[in-house]
């Protein structure tokens, strides 16, 4: 069970402001709509939540409504427009895909370079999260990569090789789920980079009926679906989602957990069920939804370099 709590703010009708804390956004927002979460709101509805940020306990959720409190209005409107901010900017699976073409295409950033920046913030979550928790067991760790054959299993498979660092103290395995006829060739580079430093790696054909004993592993690291996925998982693919998903291990997800649509977060029937979940670049639609939050556990928005330009593009914001 993830210990997730949330602090956020209300606009009400009158233009006032509403703080509160709540362990459950969704559900919080229906209950001051229908007038029967707060004195405050009941009198003063419609109510829009504008503002939304992730804490671990509930004491420190309150303590953090609390501060907020203190805010005068022109230092709420500044957080409200903070990278803080959950509901700040997101953008939907087809928008982000959109400004990674135009940060690639048209201002001539090398798709490696955000994928090896992406990645670093997935390898280096792992590495500081094992450092922390697996001291006291006096062993390398070991971290069990899924990946697809586009550039989200690229991104994990480029974490894969990067963990390789011994000073990470992790030991990897990555297993690829999918065609490699079919794979971009930023995947294929990134595998070839990955076996160069003797990277250990099962390969799981989409035409299998099962899959392999899953290795006992102390960091499993999702990449198989990331902003692109508009079907249904099927087959061996939900298989493996099911089987991490059900996994003891600390789950991490890289963009958008698989099997979630990153643009309206419907889960497109079956996702990975992660502790973290390491988007890029601005946050996601479809992770604000109820099955987006319960599957993406914590979220941290992470900077990868694209540029303001490249977002405003993608949502036709550009004069």
């Amino acid at each position: 069970m993830h210990d997730r709590n949330y602090t956020y703010i209300l606009l009400c009708a009158d233009g006032s402001y509403y703080c509160g804390w709540t362990n459950d956004p969704v559900k919080r927002l229906k209950a001051h709509n229908a007038g029967t979460a707060s004195k405050y709101t009941r009198t003063r509805t419609p109510v829009q939540m504008i503002y939304l940020e992730q804490s671990g306990t509930k004491e420190e959720a309150m303590s953090r409504e609390w501060h907020i409190k203190q805010l005068k209005r022109g230092e709420k409107e500044e957080l409200i427009g903070s990278s803080r901010n959950l509901m700040h900017g997101t953008i939907t699976g087809a928008e982000s895909k959109a400004a990674d073409r135009y940060a690639i295409d048209t201002l001539g950033i090398p798709s490696l370079e955000l994928m090896e920046r992406a990645s670093r913030y997935v390898s280096d979550y792992a590495a500081a999260y094992w450092k922390e928790h697996g001291r006291e067991k006096e062993r390398n760790g070991k971290a069990l990569v899924f990946s697809s054959v586009g550039n989200n299993g690229a991104d994990g498979v480029c974490a894969a090789r990067q963990l390789k660092d011994p000073d990470c103290g992790l030991e990897t395995e990555v297993w690829v789920c999918g065609r490699l006829e079919k794979a971009s060739w930023e995947f294929l580079y990134q595998l070839a980079e990955y076996k160069k430093r003797g990277g250990k790696i099962c390969y799981l054909h989409p035409e299998d009926d099962t899959i392999p004993t899953m290795p006992a592993a102390d960091i499993l690291i999702d990449a198989l679906f990331g902003i692109g996925l508009k079907r249904p998982v099927e087959g061996i693919y939900k298989k493996v989602i099911e089987a991490a998903s059900a996994a003891e291990a600390y789950k991490i997800a890289v963009d958008v957990p698989s099997g979630i649509n990153a643009d309206n977060g419907m889960c497109m029937g079956s996702s990975f069920h992660a502790d973290v979940t390491l988007t890029f670049g601005r946050n996601k639609t479809g992770l604000m939804s109820p099955e987006g939050m319960e599957a993406a556990g914590r979220i941290l928005v992470c900077d990868i370099g694209i540029p303001e330009e490249a977002y405003q593009a993608a949502c036709g914001l550009l004069e």
